[in-house]
């Protein structure tokens, strides 16, 4: 407890904190996003079903990510909500 006012003074910051845990984070990259969720979340995703007019599914092959290493993967388009992105939103920008 007593290493929390260094801490803070060093430029953390709060982040969470329950009976047994304080989180204290630094972000370390300031020219990128700190898009650290505010506290325990979850995660959304979406995918979307886009036929052709000979009703074929477009399939993907992600270039990054988990699925990218697998080899012959195919999945339909789709990823995360951003915090506070509407779905229907998170959908299209991820189909398009």
């Amino acid at each position: 407890a007593e290493l929390v006012p260094v801490a803070v003074r060093a430029g953390f910051s709060f982040h969470r904190a329950d009976p047994e845990c304080l989180t204290l984070t630094a972000w370390l990259a300031p020219q990128v996003e700190n898009k650290l969720p505010p506290g325990p979340s979850h995660f959304i995703g979406v995918a979307g079903v886009v036929l052709n007019s000979r009703r074929e599914v477009l399939c993907i092959r992600e270039k990054s990510g988990p699925s990218a290493r697998l080899p012959d993967f195919w999945k339909l388009p789709g990823g995360l909500v951003d915090q506070h992105e509407d779905i229907r939103t998170a959908v299209v920008r991820e189909v398009a």
